[in-house]
């Protein structure tokens, strides 16, 4: 068994030599010379699935929209905090201007791959994005599915700000969402964005480690009422938010210990008949019997049959057109046959 060890642990060395010769590494170099403004990613970490990126060779980069290297990461690895031992990136982020958008890349010297980053950000002049203890977080991945939306943030249109510092999106079932390259955005009426969530994971609180996201809201003036969006990367899907919000100047709304919650779902109750409501009669006969506006315990007949009413809006009303017949229904607009004449 001693001998096992002894032999192959040169075969494994030499494996791994061969890997890296063999790698093709890209020629990203920064160029802090060619640029006027900073702003700092003081702690980044770059998630594939999930799993934290971060091996010898691996190389993290910022670029602009022409391709032109913005920055080259620094992979530290933090004596202490929940990320110790960890690879955690520091980035500094170049450009000549407020506003430009920079994009990501990653090199996976294991797989000698350059991987897409989901995320981008939006130059802010000085600006400093997480740190060690509270990082903010990269998903490898394009999000490049057909109907991925091209919401874009707009600060320079706004003069001013309300901040959700904790939302937690939740699907249909109650399930926390929140995967690569899934986008959660603030629009108002008009149907502009007023707001990109930036996905974050805890470190610690009640929901240490799943997705929870930071929006800057924006406005240019007080009661604006906005509503949100939620783009589901893995179903390439925009899906409607039932929640609103009437914006008020630098107000703040939760954060990631008591967050606030925004549920996947129009909002919009189905419209339909209960016959069980009118026992012993069903919708129709009661309509025909006693019409819509006729109280029904604490309700109206219409309000316990919405359809046999025509309170669904749109669509054809089946019932009786004979106004002869005993159970005539005046809001009918097609005759279903059902017409039943008085002895």
């Amino acid at each position: 068994m001693k001998f096992f060890s002894r032999s192959i642990l040169p075969a494994a060395f030499l494996l791994i030599s061969i890997q890296f010769i063999f790698a093709n590494p890209p020629d990203w170099e920064d160029n802090p010379g060619a640029y006027e403004f900073t702003a700092t990613i003081s702690g980044g970490i770059v998630l594939n699935e999930g799993e934290q990126m971060g091996d010898d060779g691996d190389m993290f980069a910022a670029f602009d929209e022409d391709g032109n290297v913005r920055g080259l990461g620094l992979m530290l690895f933090p004596p202490f905090g929940p990320y110790q031992g960890t690879p955690v990136f520091e980035v500094q982020l170049r450009s000549n201007a407020a506003g430009d958008l920079l994009s990501f890349k990653y090199y996976d010297a294991s797989e000698d791959a350059i991987l897409d980053v989901v995320e981008t950000y939006e130059f802010v002049i000085n600006d400093i994005l997480g740190d060690v203890i509270n990082p903010i977080f990269f998903n490898i991945g394009s999000a490049s599915g057909e109907n991925q939306p091209d919401w874009e943030d707009d600060p320079g249109a706004y003069e001013f700000t309300a901040t959700i510092s904790g939302g937690i999106v939740l699907d249909e079932s109650g399930d926390q969402m929140g995967d690569d390259g899934d986008i959660f955005a603030a629009f108002d009426d008009d149907g502009n964005v007023r707001g990109i969530g930036l996905m974050l994971f805890p470190p610690f609180g009640p929901y240490q480690g799943t997705p929870v996201f930071e929006v800057q809201l924006r406005s240019n003036s007080e009661g604006d009422l906005l509503h949100f969006k939620y783009y589901d990367a893995s179903e390439d899907a925009v899906l409607d938010i039932i929640e609103t919000y009437e914006f008020v100047i630098n107000d703040i709304l939760g954060d990631v210990i008591n967050p606030i919650f925004f549920n996947i779902g129009s909002g919009d109750e189905e419209c339909v008949d209960d016959d069980s409501l009118v026992a012993p009669f069903t919708c129709a006969t009661a309509v025909a019997s006693f019409g819509c506006d006729m109280a029904w315990g604490e309700s109206t007949i219409g309000e316990l049959c919405p359809e046999s009413c025509g309170l669904c809006g749109g669509g054809d009303i089946e019932g009786c057109m004979d106004d002869s017949a005993c159970n005539y229904n005046p809001n009918a607009t097609v005759d279903d046959g059902s017409c039943l004449q008085n002895d």
